[in-house]
């Protein structure tokens, strides 16, 4: 201490120089380093804020699940730079920019933030409220995707794309027995259920021998992965002809560890109400 003229004494610790020593013999100096020189430090395990983010939301704006805005502005603070852009691929209400904003405020930062939200009822009802009440003079831009109308075959089309992402927000799918055989697409196996997951599509049925091949590689499937039951996911009859797995029963995977058939129909109403999602993804 007495080779520096500035030196800082705390509890259980001095810092003379780029040295931090301990109260006694006992600590092993250490050297300081600041935010700014080492990017790599640990960020702590629990962060502790203990309140939800609904008080932060101005008022006349609703949303179910905000997220504090000190629980970001700490996260934020983790990064030391003061002109970070920062991305939020899920902007929900806009916490992530209303959290960058105060932090411009408090410390003269020139950060920038881009939010992105899927959900047009969210973006327009909820975060671009908030950011224009947050700070009516801010200066930023909205973008919007190009959005693809699907219906009729297409949107048949387009949703057997995306059921594996549709089903396995129930299922925990697992692809390595994934294939598609004529109208049938085999997502894969639900290991925690042990069950064969599947879904039909008419629209790819070219053979008149369909039926036969679909029985086929679902037996072959459920005799390679051992499953006890099969699950196969139909849209609703109407529009879309008979389907030849309705009221089919067990005993057609005979000679196969299936000791179980269900055959699920998803009404047109649920494809219908996933049709933003699926054009949204399209686009």
């Amino acid at each position: 201490m007495a080779e520096y003229d500035d030196y800082v004494v705390g509890d259980g610790f001095v810092i003379a120089g780029k040295i931090v020593y301990g109260e006694d013999e006992n600590t092993v100096p250490r050297k300081l380093q600041y935010l700014d020189e080492k990017m790599d430090q640990s960020f702590p395990s629990v962060i502790r804020i203990g309140y939800g983010g609904q008080k932060d939301l101005p008022e006349g704006i609703e949303f179910s699940t905000p997220k504090p805005v000190a629980l970001i502005k700490q996260l934020i603070k983790s990064y030391p730079k003061k002109d970070a852009r920062v991305l939020d691929y899920f902007g929900g209400s806009g916490t992530s920019g209303h959290a960058v904003l105060e932090m411009n405020k408090e410390d003269g930062g020139t950060r920038s933030y881009i939010l992105v939200e899927e959900m047009g009822s969210t973006f327009h009802k909820v975060m671009l409220p908030r950011m224009k009440a947050i700070d009516p003079k801010a200066d930023f831009a909205t973008y919007e995707t190009e959005t693809v109308p699907v219906g009729g075959k297409d949107l048949l089309k387009r949703f057997n794309q995306y059921s594996f992402d549709f089903l396995s927000a129930y299922h925990f799918i697992e692809e390595e027995d994934s294939m598609l055989v004529e109208g049938m697409n085999i997502l894969g196996t639900d290991k925690k259920r042990g069950a064969v997951v599947a879904f039909t599509v008419p629209d790819f049925r070219k053979s008149k021998y369909f039926f036969e091949e679909e029985l086929s590689a679902l037996k072959n499937v459920i005799k390679k992965s051992k499953c006890k039951s099969a699950i196969i996911y139909t849209l609703s009859k109407e529009d879309h002809g008979e389907e030849p797995w309705r009221g089919v029963d067990k005993s057609i995977l005979s000679g196969t560890p299936c000791k179980e058939l269900n055959i699920i129909e998803i009404p047109d109403e649920l494809v219908e109400e996933w049709n933003d999602v699926l054009n949204a993804m399209a686009s």
